[in-house]
C-alpha cells in the first residue's frame, strides 16, 4: 500500500522482512505467498530480486527514517495476520521489530487493529461480489 514510499535499499530490506515474517512459524501458506508475490510486484522486484533470507538484526538497520520504519512495520502486521492466524512465533517477531523500531506499544496495538479492519473489509468486498 505505502511500499512505492520506499527506497530500493529499504524496498529489498521489506521484502526479507516481510519473508522472515511469513516464516516465522516454519511454514508458508498460500495467502501469504500471494502477497510476498504481490510484494515484489508493486515493488518492481519482481524478477530482480532473490531472496536471501536476511536476519531481522541485518534488516533493520536498512531502515533509517521513522516514516520507513512505520511502513514496513505495518505491512510486516499484514504479512502476520494473512493467513488468518497471528502465530505466536509471528507475535514475538513483530514484538522484537516493534523495540527495534522504537514503535510504542500504543503504536502498535492501532496499527494491528487497522489490519484486523482492512482485513475484515477485504473479506466483505469479495463475498459482495461474489468471490
Amino acid at each position: 500500500m505505502l511500499l512505492h514510499e520506499l527506497n530500493r535499499e529499504e524496498m529489498v530490506a521489506f521484502l526479507e522482512l516481510a519473508h522472515l515474517v511469513a516464516k516465522a512459524n516454519g511454514i508458508i501458506d498460500e495467502n501469504e505467498k500471494i502477497m510476498l508475490d504481490t510484494y515484489k510486484k508493486e515493488m518492481g522486484l519482481e524478477n530482480s530480486y532473490e531472496l536471501k533470507d536476511l536476519q531481522l538484526e541485518e534488516i533493520v538497520p536498512n531502515f533509517v527514517h521513522n516514516r520507513s520504519k512505520r511502513i514496513a512495520f505495518l505491512e510486516s502486521i499484514s504479512v502476520a495476520f494473512a493467513d488468518g492466524i497471528y502465530h505466536e512465533e509471528q507475535k514475538n517477531l513483530i514484538a522484537e521489530l516493534r523495540h527495534a523500531f522504537e514503535i510504542s506499544l500504543e503504536d502498535y496495538e492501532n496499527f494491528k487493529a487497522w489490519i484486523i479492519k482492512v482485513n475484515a473489509l477485504h473479506i466483505q468486498a469479495n463475498e459482495m461480489v461474489g468471490a
